[in-house]
């Protein structure tokens, strides 16, 4: 309880005088285990929708788009599954931010689900300096894991969208696409 506290005070939720969260949530810490959640079949749904935001986009139906990428973003598997993403599977997953909350366990995982809220406002990022392969340092920037769920989330909403209006010979930093693309399509070319 102690370690949610922590993470509530650091994420700017208000813990009230009866010890329930000052905003309301339908779901209690207590909602599901988190290793009893099936992956695959979020996963399946998500392709579902992204598909559809993709083939509405392509169709210039904005209402439509606008309306799949609603129902991502209040969804509360796909908040499972952003929450996972930047837990668990990420590189960065074990990189704390400014709030020093880097290891995650379960129920810390299910706690930042359930309070997952789109506010409009991101937490300072703690600045790192790395060294550049030819000498010197470069700023970078890690967001809080609360802040890095927040925009997986978001990545899963607005990616298939702009997929739909790329270039179709555009190959930097587009999910599903590598130099080697590139390569063969200029091979293709000349």
């Amino acid at each position: 309880m102690k370690e949610l506290k922590k993470m509530s005070a650091k994420c700017n939720i208000r813990i009230n005088k009866y010890k329930r969260l000052s905003l309301t949530i339908p779901k209690s810490s207590e909602s599901f285990e988190w290793k009893d959640v099936n992956w695959k079949k979020i996963e399946l749904r998500l392709n579902i929708f992204q598909n559809k935001i993709y083939a509405a986009r392509k169709n210039q139906n904005i209402r439509k788009v606008r309306k799949l990428q609603r129902l991502i973003l209040n969804s509360y598997d796909f908040k499972k599954l952003a929450v996972r993403k930047v837990t668990q599977l990420n590189r960065g997953k074990k990189t704390a931010g400014v709030d020093g909350i880097k290891n995650l366990n379960e129920k810390q995982r299910v706690w930042l689900v359930d309070n997952l809220r789109i506010t409009g406002k991101a937490h300072p990022v703690r600045r790192v300096m790395i060294p550049k392969p030819k000498g010197g340092f470069r700023p970078l920037g890690i967001p809080t894991m609360y802040d890095r769920a927040l925009q997986a989330l978001f990545v899963m909403a607005l990616e298939p969208e702009f997929e739909a209006t790329f270039e179709e010979n555009s190959y930097g930093f587009r999910p599903g696409r590598s130099p080697i693309d590139a390569m063969k399509q200029i091979q293709l070319c000349l």
